[in-house]
């Protein structure tokens, strides 16, 4: 676990990761000499079948978002690879269609640096914020392009994972105050989907190009609009290691109920219940806007960011080895935080992680 936690404002990890994924567009040579990977997963064989993605051979993947374990420190960048698919014989005729997959690597496991360097390039005005922020020693440029764009190696051992500033922002009030903003957002995206369209929220890319059968064919095999899934069976176990987690729950809503039940209930003019009453604030927000999408998008964009300030809050409780003031701090702990409406639970553990 890396302990060291330097000054107050110093750049972290988190910091450099967040201005990666917030670039116009960021290439990640996943095949750079200069890139040595550590797989933090249990192994999957590939099946040797078809289908079968194929890479185009030109294409660098494209940093798309950042991935945050809810309960445990890992933050991974998400990239996405254009190619195609090679299919088996079907009745349809098609023997590849267009595709992309997505492919994540862990930046940090566990409190652990997984990635000492990446080499990435990135636009004009990213490298600037990175330029200002890191020092010699944590970024080096490769080369700048004509385009404006840098390829940069970024020194990830050489950058401290959090700072003090987050470890004296960590409270028990912030945390219920986010995780109830978290779960009535949820609830709003739930209710607000019921009166948006399903045509209107997926793409019918594949439907639209090679008909409503072929669609659910290509579908069945892992091949979608959003991209392919490849076929995979798991090795078989042969390490683990011993981690902390700490993980969350608001009593009476482990779930949240459809919003058919709970229409149903406001017909009878029946009393909703407090998750009930969570989905039919977004049933009601919808019915009062003329573009529903653009609400749905709205919410959702807030849920993904309660997210992460969560997961920065859970992070900084692991690797910071810090607990919440005035509560008692041991390996397996914890608090309640009594409330009349949603009563929070938070729990520290020590589990065991297959490798």
């Amino acid at each position: 676990m890396l302990e060291e936690i330097k000054g107050e404002k110093d750049p972290t990890v988190l910091d450099v990761v967040a201005i990666i994924k917030n670039g116009k567009k960021v290439l990640f040579h996943a095949d750079s000499p200069m890139f040595e990977y550590q797989r933090t997963t249990k192994k999957r064989e590939q099946v040797d079948v078809l289908p079968r993605f194929i890479p185009l051979s030109d294409n660098i993947p494209v940093v798309t978002d950042v991935i945050r374990h809810t309960s445990r420190a890992n933050i991974s960048l998400q990239t996405l690879v254009k190619g195609r698919v090679e299919l088996p014989e079907n009745e349809f005729d098609l023997t590849f269609v267009p595709s992309q997959i997505f492919r994540t690597y862990n930046i940090i496991r566990d409190g652990f640096v997984n990635i000492e360097h990446i080499h990435v390039t990135v636009d004009k005005d990213t490298f600037g914020l990175l330029n200002v922020m890191l020092s010699l020693s944590q970024m080096k440029v490769v080369e700048k392009m004509k385009d404006g764009s840098v390829s940069l190696l970024l020194n990830l051992i050489n950058i401290p994972v959090i700072s003090r500033q987050m470890t004296a922002n960590v409270s028990l009030d912030e945390f219920k105050s986010l995780s109830t903003a978290l779960i009535r957002s949820q609830g709003i995206v739930k209710g607000i989907k019921a009166s948006v369209p399903t045509e209107d929220r997926k793409p019918l890319t594949m439907e639209n190009e090679y008909g409503v059968e072929a669609a659910q064919w290509l579908s069945s095999i892992g091949v979608r609009d959003y991209g392919f899934i490849p076929k995979s069976k798991p090795r078989e176990t042969t390490n683990h290691y011993v981690t902390t987690e700490v993980t969350w729950k608001l009593k009476g809503i482990s779930s949240l109920p459809s919003v058919k039940e709970v229409m149903a209930k406001v017909e009878a003019k029946k009393t909703l219940t407090t998750r009930e009453k969570l989905v039919y604030n977004g049933v009601t927000k919808a019915e009062n806007v003329d573009d529903a999408q653009e609400l749905l998008s709205t919410h959702q964009a807030e849920v993904k960011e309660l997210q992460h300030l969560l997961s920065d809050m859970v992070f900084t409780l692991i690797i910071g080895k810090t607990w919440f003031a005035g509560e008692e701090d041991d390996v397996n702990t914890v608090v309640r935080v009594e409330d009349k409406d949603i009563p929070l639970t938070i729990e520290k553990r020590r589990v065991e992680v297959e490798v």
